[in-house]
């Protein structure tokens, strides 16, 4: 009997010893996490077999959480996909609603790192009702609320990004500062990214400097590194201004290389190349292309997520540098590899590239082929997303036709048949606008193959011809008349709605309304209408003036909504 309670007695002390290990490990996890995923992995998988030593699920709950967040950190996402639902299925058979639906959170991450858009909408529905009927409106209702606006952002919804994001901040800035640590930057951050997708960029400007004291605060270093990555990309791809953004991407891969963080290395060593690409220093480009592909080796596998987006990387960094063949190689290894993923924007991307490719080699059946391809992939983007949202709509108005919101709702479901009607529109016009250029280009191929046939006399009205031809073919870039008889009665009736509303709108204004309704973007509205956009976005601030819009009220909404 004394031998058992000996026992028992050594069981106990050793569970003890084993749980005060156990919260000292979680305290240094907490620490090193975001800055060193790779050592906070290894300290995960230690605390994991304590915690199974002891079998205290919770525990082994708690640490898969960590683990898959690090692999998620690392681009290994299957390996975090698998390990977070097994954190969820444990607490969700310990009853532990909370930690089940943080976890859930944490899942909804992931889905937007691995562009999978509306399920991570769809996912974050399930938690927001959650937090909203348990009055849960703190720091984890901030978190998923800016996951949802990350989501909503990329599928190009600002109106409804910008909400999730300034109900997040208004619950952010009234809590404590120390329960606020790492989410008002967070949120400062996604703002700023808004903002930037909407071009207004001297906004965007402004929150990024806010997340940068925010994470400068906290002692941040990983958040301060991709600020910085941020505020360069205001300078390389908005303003043109390339030796700032250097200056600002190296400060970014000091940063990194101090962490040892190399997937964020990756990541701003072939935006450095790009950048070098874009000034002509072609050595040097070829040099951080070489550096990342080192990176790359020494540290992903082949079917990670990031290889596919570092080939599209090498190629616009070689299709700047004219070499083809490096351009469509790298293109059609970044598409073999993404066929295994199943990656629909990613795709869409890829396909996108190489149609410009093949129309730059006059290939213009291929160029066709890839450009269908292209908007078929976004169609299965888009198209997934307002079926959900369509159905969920639907749903929610049986429920409460009695309701006061039962109108609402119609209304969101005819917004969204009308969104599905412009985009078909607009694929229509992109092919419409292919088929004639390529016509065009026939005659004058046709006339040229023919020269050596020609008398002097002939050649010089065969010159006149061709010149004749080329001129045609810029004009039929997109003519005013040939959109109408495409969009037909859409954009007449939205057209009278605008000049109803403000009659001192001119023609050319006028057009360009109608196109960003469209939510096309500026390059492509200064070629419809043969302008620089320089002069589009001119016109947008007069046609902003005109209808007497706030500086912090969207353009393309209000005409949206018009």
């Amino acid at each position: 009997m004394q031998t058992q309670l000996g026992k028992s007695d050594k069981t106990v002390d050793s569970h003890k010893v084993m749980r005060e290990k156990i919260r000292f490990t979680r305290e240094m996890i907490d620490k090193i996490f975001s800055d060193n995923p790779q050592s906070a992995m290894a300290l995960a998988n230690e605390g994991l077999d304590m915690a199974r030593t002891i079998n205290d699920q919770e525990q082994a709950a708690w640490f898969l959480s960590r683990i898959g967040s690090c692999y998620h950190w690392l681009s290994r996402f299957e390996e975090a996909e698998a390990t977070l639902k097994e954190s969820a299925d444990i607490y969700r058979r310990l009853n532990d609603t909370p930690a089940y639906y943080r976890t859930l959170s944490v899942l909804v991450g992931l889905k937007n790192t691995k562009n999978e858009y509306t399920d991570a909408l769809q996912l974050a529905g399930k938690v927001i009702i959650y937090h909203r009927e348990h009055g849960r409106k703190r720091m984890d209702y901030v978190r998923i609320l800016i996951h949802a606006c990350q989501a909503h952002c990329a599928l190009g919804q600002y109106t409804d990004a910008l909400e999730c994001a300034y109900e997040g901040l208004a619950i952010a800035e009234n809590l404590a500062s120390k329960e606020s640590v790492g989410n008002l930057a967070m949120i400062y951050l996604n703002i700023g990214n808004i903002h930037y997708y909407m071009e207004d960029y001297s906004k965007a400007d402004e929150y990024y400097q806010r997340t940068a004291e925010e994470y400068r605060r906290e002692g941040k270093l990983i958040g301060q590194g991709i600020t910085l990555l941020n505020q360069a990309r205001i300078y390389w791809r908005a303003r043109g201004e390339y030796e700032t953004a250097l200056e600002l991407q190296f400060r970014a891969l000091e940063i990194f290389i101090k962490l040892g963080n190399s997937i964020e290395q990756i990541k701003v060593v072939l935006d450095i190349a790009l950048v070098y690409a874009r000034l002509q220093r072609f050595d040097q480009a070829v040099e951080f292309l070489e550096r990342a592909d080192s990176l790359g080796k020494s540290v992903l596998d082949q079917d990670n997520f990031l290889v596919p987006c570092i080939y599209l990387r090498k190629a616009d960094v070689y299709s700047l540098m004219h070499d083809d063949a490096k351009t469509l190689s790298n293109l059609k290894a970044a598409l073999d590899i993404d066929e295994a993923h199943n990656n629909p924007t990613l795709m869409s991307s890829i396909h996108e590239l190489l149609s410009n490719y093949y129309e730059r080699q006059r290939d213009f059946h291929k160029a066709f082929e890839h450009y269908k391809e292209h908007l078929h992939q976004n169609d299965a983007v888009r198209g997934a997303h307002r079926q959900r949202s369509i159905d969920e709509i639907e749903g929610r108005a049986e429920r409460e036709r009695m309701s006061r919101e039962a109108e609402s709702l119609k209304s969101q479901l005819i917004s969204l048949e009308h969104e599905n009607q412009r985009k078909s529109k607009e694929a229509e016009l992109r092919a419409l606008h292919l088929w004639q250029k390529n016509e065009v280009l026939g005659k004058i191929k046709s006339y040229i193959d023919s020269i050596d046939r020609f008398s002097d006399l002939d050649k010089r009205k065969l010159s006149a011809d061709v010149r004749r031809y080329i001129q045609e073919g810029m004009e039929i870039d997109y003519k005013w008349e040939q959109l109408e008889s495409v969009l037909g009665s859409l954009q007449a009736e939205f057209l009278e709605k605008l000049m109803r509303e403000q009659p001192e709108i001119t023609a050319t204004e006028s057009k360009i309304c109608a196109l960003m309704k469209m939510r096309l973007e500026t390059k492509e509205i200064a070629g419809m209408l043969f302008i620089s956009p320089q002069t589009v976005y001119t016109h947008r601030k007069r046609i902003r003036r005109k209808l007497g819009l706030k500086a912090d009220e969207s353009l393309v909404t209000f005409l949206e909504r018009l």
